[in-house]
Order: C-alpha cells, then structure tokens, then sequence
C-alpha cells in the first residue's frame, strides 16, 4: 500500500481498489472501488444498524470520494481516541 500526502498526522493510505484514511492509532475512514464506482464510509461511527459502517456516499471518482471524506472530518472535530483501561 502506497502512501499518499500527509494531513496533519492523518493520511490517506492508498492501493488500487481500497484506502484508508487513518492517523497513528485507528482508520477513520474506508473509501472502496467496486465496478467503477467509489464508496466512501466512516470509521469512527456504526449506521443505525450497528452491524457496519456509516456511509458517507458513492462517488464517480476516488478524488469525490477522498474530498467528501476530508470535508466530513473538517465539519466536525476529529473523534476521541478510545483508550482501553486497566
């Protein structure tokens, strides 16, 4: 998995059908390529079913994609790391 620019300590991480949008302790985003099309979810928070993550939308492309992801995070504060305690 190739990497691509760093953003303040997230990045993306990238492959040919599937990236991943993480900082040093989780991924915060999965963008998937599946018959031309790119689906964009969030990591850090289960959809209503709580079985799978919340979609953010598909896109015709992986830049769409990548941009509705960043402005996700932008709109909001980034989520809290959770920590296991002893």
């Amino acid at each position: 998995m190739q990497t691509s620019k760093n953003l303040g300590g997230v990045q993306w991480r990238l492959s040919e059908h599937t990236c991943a949008l993480s900082d040093a302790e989780r991924h915060l985003a999965h963008v998937f390529e599946c018959d031309g099309k790119w689906t964009a979810f969030d990591a850090t928070h289960a959809a209503r079913t709580r079985k799978e993550l919340d979609e953010v939308g598909v896109f015709d492309s992986f830049e769409d994609a990548r941009c509705a992801v960043e402005a996700l995070f932008v709109s909001r504060a980034m989520p809290a790391v959770r920590t296991a305690r002893a």
